[in-house]
């Protein structure tokens, strides 16, 4: 037996990339007819307040953008229809300036009550804000015919009557569901390190015993053989999960990502032999897999 054999330790490493709840940021679009100017203003109140308490419930981060209002004082409808996209980029810029770039994907509302064709203008500015770096959703409560699938709506419900206290139900339905958006931890740019401060001090040389979980070595190669540890350049890994959409998606889509490893660390005489309790003595750095049979 080794008089002074290699001095060995099992360790287990856990990273985790956890869900967040994202800031609710929201837009309203009207584009409604009512031949009644007061019975406008009231209709307006009625869904800003509505979708206010809806969307941004005490508590909750985030902001309502200005409204956009596609037929003033609920005028009949023109066909010709626009949103004003150099607005909403502004005010979408200024929210990623407020919560932090990645962290912003808007809900958009649209409110139409006549069962008209979209304008072929209006359905390109939307799909045009869809396609964009945010990727807003777009929420619609309509009358026009085939929403929710050729037209650029995620969800579409129906406008019943400007009247009815249930008006906006569907949508709060959707809110429940949906919000506040998941928002994906991002790894650290330089990736997690293997080892703390106090450990790194100690340790010459490690091995990976097994892993669950798709995790990479950055500056080293991830498996059972032996790997020199150095304080100028500590080794770090990725998690695969890192590659995931950094964009919020809706409520419940997304999991915390997770990847645990078990490492075999030398803190001395690493070119020694080891005599594992149930197998042959042999040089613990130029021997592949692990030695040690539990962790400590």
């Amino acid at each position: 037996m080794d008089p002074h054999p290699a001095e060995l330790e099992r360790l287990q490493r856990t990273h985790s990339l956890k869900v967040t709840p994202a800031p609710v940021v929201y837009g309203l679009i009207f584009d409604l007819y009512l031949a009644d100017s007061a019975e406008c203003a009231r209709v307006h109140q009625q869904l800003t307040s509505a979708l206010r308490t809806l969307m941004l419930p005490a508590g909750r981060e985030g902001q309502e953008l200005a409204a956009q209002e596609l037929s003033p004082d609920c005028s009949a409808q023109p066909g010709t229809q626009r949103l004003d996209l150099l607005a909403y980029n502004r005010a979408i810029a200024a929210a990623q300036a407020r919560y932090g770039a990645g962290r912003v994907r808007p809900v958009l509302v649209y409110f139409n009550n006549l069962a008209l064709p979209l304008p072929t203008g209006l359905a390109g500015d939307l799909r045009t804000l869809r396609s964009s770096a945010t990727q807003p959703l777009v929420w619609a409560l309509t009358l026009q015919a085939g929403a929710g699938t050729s037209l650029p709506f995620d969800v579409s419900e129906t406008w019943t009557y400007s009247a009815d206290a249930a008006l906006t139900s569907p949508l709060e339905r959707v809110a429940r569901a949906q919000l506040p958006f998941d928002l994906m931890q991002q790894p650290p740019l330089e990736g997690f390190p293997v080892f703390s401060a106090s450990e790194l001090s100690t340790a010459r040389e490690f091995k990976v015993c097994s892993s669950a979980g798709q995790v990479t070595g950055l500056n080293f190669t991830f498996g059972p053989k032996a790997v020199k540890v150095s304080p100028a350049s500590p080794p770090r890994v990725s998690l695969a999960a890192a590659a995931t959409s950094s964009l919020p998606a809706p409520h419940g889509s997304l999991q915390e990502a997770a990847a645990r490893y078990e490492i075999e660390v030398c803190h001395a005489n690493c070119e020694r032999t080891y005599e594992p309790p149930d197998g042959d003595a042999a040089i613990w750095n130029t021997t592949s897999g692990c030695m040690l049979k539990t962790s400590t």
